[in-house]
């Protein structure tokens, strides 16, 4: 979808921290770093353990040298990731946790 449709699903559901993400998702790729930032910021605050949007925004941070707050969301993610992992009870899937597990 392009980032007009995913404000579209934004309109019709404010709350949709996914629709957040997905847009700074396409601000990412599209080097729209501060852009990509903002709506990462706000899929977080719907959604405060989303851990996506943590390493997304930690990506974007990192891409316009804020070292502080990549830092700080490089962190974040993994603990909410290895907590989801030690929920589940099995391997968390979507990212290799033992290569951010250094970052701590």
């Amino acid at each position: 979808m392009a980032i007009k449709d995913w404000e579209k699903a934004v309109a019709l559901n404010p709350e949709d921290s996914e629709a957040y993400a997905n847009i700074g998702t396409a601000w990412l790729i599209k080097k729209a770093y501060s852009n990509a930032i903002s709506k990462f910021t706000k899929a977080i605050q719907l959604n405060p353990n989303y851990a996506d949007a943590y390493l997304n925004r930690y990506i974007a941070y990192a891409k316009i040298n804020q070292d502080n707050a990549s830092l700080r969301d490089a962190k974040r993610f993994i603990q909410i990731a290895l907590q989801q992992w030690n929920h589940q009870g099995t391997k968390f899937v979507n990212h290799d946790l033992f290569q951010y597990r250094a970052l701590l």
